[in-house]
């Protein structure tokens, strides 16, 4: 990671999979928030006394292919933009192949302390 990109790798394993035997989209989206959210705290000001934390606000996530058991799932995103209470973020979901399997766009709400 480094301020404004995150990088996440997940093993797709039994507990992760719908009934169909791939990986649960609920999976994929939680990867997806992960990373763009360690991406935004990066990009955060060390030290920032007003800084309270972050909260997805919105996901819009469009699932392209699915990813069976076993497969190495790497997410990889990036903040488009960042202002001081809202910022959003892109990030793909693909197997270790390079095939795409998910893209999404979020939105976190940048919390900040009451002065």
């Amino acid at each position: 990671m480094r301020p404004g990109y995150s990088r996440l790798s997940l093993v797709v394993e039994p507990r992760h999979t719908n009934s169909r035997g791939s990986v649960h989209g609920g999976v994929i989206t939680s990867l997806m928030d992960a990373a763009v959210g360690i991406a935004l705290r990066a990009s955060h000001e060390p030290g920032d006394p007003d800084l309270a934390g972050q909260t997805t606000i919105e996901m819009n996530v469009s699932f392209l292919k699915p990813a069976p058991l076993g497969e190495r799932l790497v997410a990889e995103a990036r903040l488009l933009n960042k202002g001081r209470n809202l910022a959003v973020g892109d990030v793909e979901v693909k197997q270790q192949s390079g095939d795409l399997v998910a893209k999404g766009r979020l939105t976190y709400f940048i919390l900040r302390r009451a002065r």
